[in-house]
């Protein structure tokens, strides 16, 4: 792999630890019929895991929104950059969960919402088909929403340096407000209910939007200010987590969500843990490499590898499980095998994918925009 000095460690570090997070969670799937008390966290390090990349999604995307707000770039050249380099991976692994799911476990997704990104955007999925596509779900109609809100809000103030914070203010305080009054409603499951329904998760990466703003219009502010910020991160982080612990059971369990208290620490949470992590953006953007070449370069392959390895690496505990999963369960010893196997077979077919399809669709955008368009590349 070719050293770029364009990329920054920290936030590298970040995309690596929230996709080595979700692989745990979902790797303990081997161990729980034996382990139940595993389900604990399981629950934590999925959420923690899928947490950051929206973070870090939107902190990296709201960079590149000023150029649209600025009208460096259109909007049309915004979202085909975004889909170039999203859609065609999940496209790939879509029709592969389409043969796998229908073929060896015999389940049909019962509609094309999944095609558009619209399996969840309401109201919960009622399938267990491609399962992980929910929160590629939420980043994709953040790409396509959040865009056409700061267009409206330029055209109604006609003041270009206020529409991002204008759209984080009203994104962040609007759908805790929505989450509650659809708990009040509807008492969903946390997490099918809650936590995957799309519409209501987008202010996940608006906070991380909003570090972006801070970063890109009082850069000063951002770099003078980092201890504060992690400060201020571990102040949310710490309750968010506590109560992530101590919901986990109910949760497992698919425990509706009662109204009063218990629903608006629901709603509230989704809030805190996403602003918490956005609070350790500054710390993260500036830190130094690390010294270490090994340490340096399994960073950044993880990281460049985890789009393709957040995709992958489902199918195949799903393969490995139904061909393994009662002689796994009891001989408790071949779990750890197992699941080293299935990490090892993850990431080589991940590092395959990312480099003779997601990387060679990246640069046909490349070539595409240069040849057919005068946008600035991001």
């Amino acid at each position: 792999m070719t050293s770029d000095r364009s990329r920054v460690f920290g936030l590298d570090l970040m995309r690596a630890v929230a996709v080595s997070c979700v692989l745990f969670a979902h790797g303990l799937v081997l161990a729980i019929p034996t382990y139940p008390a595993l389900l604990v966290a399981f629950v934590m390090f999925s959420v923690v895991g899928v947490e950051l990349f929206f973070v870090l999604s939107g902190f990296l995307i709201g960079q590149l929104l000023f150029a649209v707000v600025d009208s460096r770039t259109t909007l049309v050249g915004f979202w085909m950059r975004r889909w170039f380099r999203t859609l065609p991976n999940y496209y790939l692994f879509l029709g592969i969960n389409f043969f796998l799911y229908g073929y060896l476990f015999d389940i049909f997704p019962g509609s094309w919402r999944y095609s558009w990104f619209g399996q969840a955007l309401l109201s919960p999925s009622s399938s267990r088909f491609f399962s992980e596509g929910w929160s590629l779900a939420v980043e994709e109609w953040f790409y396509l929403l959040i865009p056409m809100l700061m267009l409206l809000l330029l055209r109604l103030t006609r003041r270009s340096g206020v529409v991002i914070p204008c759209s984080c203010a009203l994104m962040i305080v609007a759908l805790p407000i929505i989450r509650i009054l659809y708990i009040d409603a509807y008492h969903p499951a946390w997490d099918a209910g809650l936590r995957k329904i799309t519409l209501l998760r987008l202010d996940a990466l608006m906070w991380g939007v909003l570090l972006a703003y801070v970063k890109v219009r009082h850069g000063d502010f951002f770099d003078r200010h980092i201890r504060r910020f992690l400060s201020a991160g571990l102040l949310l982080l710490v309750p968010a987590l506590l109560y992530l612990r101590f919901i986990a059971p109910d949760i497992s369990a698919n425990v509706a969500i009662a109204s009063g208290a218990s629903g608006v620490m629901a709603a509230l949470f989704f809030s805190v843990l996403p602003a918490g992590f956005a609070c350790c953006l500054p710390m993260l953007d500036k830190l130094p490499a690390v010294k270490n070449a090994r340490v340096h370069r399994a960073v950044t392959r993880i990281s460049v590898w985890s789009y393709s390895l957040y995709l992958v690496h489902l199918p195949l505990l799903y393969t490995l499980l139904f061909f393994s999963a009662e002689y796994i369960k009891t001989r408790p010893v071949l779990i750890g095998l197992a699941a080293a196997g299935w990490l090892v077979l993850a990431l080589l077919t991940a590092a395959f994918n990312y480099h003779f399809f997601e990387k060679p669709m990246t640069n046909l955008r490349e070539r595409w925009f240069v040849s057919h368009t005068s946008d600035h590349p991001p």
